[in-house]
């Protein structure tokens, strides 16, 4: 008999698959906070930074220019940013989480934890330490900067 020739993972299928899904959940468990997972990812950036450009926040979110545009709009007239003028380049405009938007962020603090203690269920510190590595792989891969 022939050895039967081990099952090809299919890596790039699963991952495309899972981020799909993924961001799909999120954004039904945000919903009621009016929010999607790109905003959030958003707020989470312009909170962490502290000058944010709007090319800061496409670097960081790996979206292009318009997109950001769109992006930081939307934030805007949501009352969750505002934007001001850099202190170092008057020239830049900056984005800031406005009360509203910490308060925002601080709510999905529970959800965004939830999410995750669901997604590392039943998984070994060991086995979440390579699932980690091999998605930092994948990201390295890109030639992206990444900061995770």
């Amino acid at each position: 008999a022939m050895a039967q020739q081990p099952t090809k993972q299919r890596h790039y299928y699963w991952l495309q698959l899972a981020s799909a899904h993924v961001r799909k959940r999120a954004n039904r468990e945000l919903e009621p906070l009016g929010l999607t997972i790109t905003q959030l990812g958003a707020l989470f950036v312009i909170a962490t930074r502290h000058e944010c450009r709007l090319k800061d926040l496409a670097a960081d979110l790996h979206i292009n220019a318009s997109a950001v545009t769109t992006l930081a709009t939307r934030l805007e007239r949501a009352g969750l940013v505002a934007t001001e003028r850099s202190q170092t380049d008057r020239r830049a405009l900056c984005l800031r989480l406005t009360q509203t938007g910490r308060e925002a962020l601080d709510q999905t603090r529970p959800l965004v934890s939830m999410m995750n203690d669901e997604l590392e269920r039943d998984f070994t510190e060991a086995e979440l330490a390579t699932v980690h590595r091999f998605l930092r792989r994948c990201v390295s891969l890109s030639g992206a900067e990444s900061n995770v």
